[in-house]
């Protein structure tokens, strides 16, 4: 049950960067967002899943395991693709 909460989290939160222009979906700015603060944002919740990950593991297992570098480059590879629907929704929405 745990694992489908976390994952609803993980993926509103990554794409709720394209959506909002708050920074965090809590702060509003005086100016739009760019390129480098989505960025930032999307640095902020990988780590921030990173550290869910770990607590979950140690919760379920005991301890947490260690992890070589394939682990971190799909974890990255998850977010590219979870972020690709706010990315599309953001630059594909029309304007008038």
């Amino acid at each position: 049950m745990l694992f489908y909460i976390f994952t609803g989290f993980f993926l509103l939160a990554v794409n709720f960067i394209f959506i909002s222009e708050k920074v965090l979906g809590l702060f509003l700015v005086g100016r739009k967002k760019g390129l480098m603060g989505r960025c930032f944002e999307l640095t902020l919740i990988y780590f921030s899943v990173l550290l869910g990950l770990r607590l979950a593991e140690i919760r379920n297992y005991g301890t947490a395991y260690t992890q070589g570098w394939e682990f971190y480059v799909i974890l990255i590879c998850m977010f590219a693709v979870a972020v690709f629907p706010g990315f599309v929704y953001r630059s594909l929405r029309f304007k008038r």
